[in-house]
């Protein structure tokens, strides 16, 4: 018998300090937008929010986890 492995929730995501950038798709579901409406602003202003920017790799447009969080005000608990 096989264990599968159980994916985590957006915002399990988004505390999770070993997460370092998120896809266009699981922000704008974070930020309770379109997908599209963040392509948008990042094509008319070079971010997705202030202090947010898209970091290209390849073709895909990746999120900085910590600036994500900065601009929603979310700090991590350090461990040490």
């Amino acid at each position: 018998m096989t264990k599968q492995k159980q994916s985590k929730t957006d915002i399990e995501l988004l505390y999770d300090p070993n997460v370092f950038t998120f896809s266009i798709e699981v922000t704008a579901r974070l930020l309770g937008v379109q997908r599209q409406t963040l392509h948008g602003q990042f094509r008319n202003h070079g971010e997705i929010m202030k202090g947010v920017p898209v970091i290209k790799i390849g073709k895909r447009q990746m999120v900085q986890a910590n600036a994500l969080r900065a601009a929603l005000g979310i700090t991590l608990q350090s461990n040490t």
